[in-house]
């Protein structure tokens, strides 16, 4: 009998220490959401990574090209280096320029029925919302960044500022 109680009693500790592990966030990933600001303005577009300074697999996500927000979730805890690629405009089409077309392919203007979106033909045209900007270099190579951040289990907020 005295077994039993010893056993039931190892199990009540476990199932506490396991509740009290829960409870304080002992996981290792964190997610990191926060806004991407560029000239005191939202980034307008881009993707946004956080590269782990000791090696392996990080994570990435879509800038709006709204509000400048990003959110990566599952990030592996500890310090992180991160990257900045803003958007980059479309390549212009070589072919139209060589047929004196600055338009891009496509059938005649006014062709087309009224709920069809004429930019379709043209994938350099197609509006994202996201704006090309150029900014320094340094902050889309991960061995030159100056932005750093040590993620923590659970939920992260973590504004990023590029100048």
């Amino acid at each position: 009998m005295s077994n039993f109680c010893s056993m039931r009693r190892l199990g009540q500790a476990s199932s506490l220490l396991c509740l009290a592990l829960l409870a304080t966030g002992c996981s290792n990933y964190g997610s990191v959401t926060g806004k991407v600001t560029f000239n005191d303005a939202p980034m307008p577009g881009g993707t946004v990574t956080f590269v782990p300074e000791s090696g392996g697999g990080g994570g990435s996500a879509e800038i709006d090209p709204k509000d400048g927000t990003y959110t990566i979730d599952k990030l592996p805890k500890g310090p992180m280096k991160i990257t900045i690629r803003p958007f980059k405009a479309p390549a212009v089409n070589p072919m139209a320029n060589r047929m004196g077309k600055d338009k891009g392919f496509g059938p005649p203007p006014g062709t087309l029925p009224p709920d069809v979106d004429p930019n379709m033909f043209n994938p350099g045209s197609r509006q994202t919302g996201a704006k090309a900007v150029q900014i320094p270099e340094n902050y889309t190579d991960p061995a030159k960044t100056p932005l750093t951040y040590t993620v923590k289990g659970g939920k992260n907020e973590y504004n990023i500022d590029v100048k």
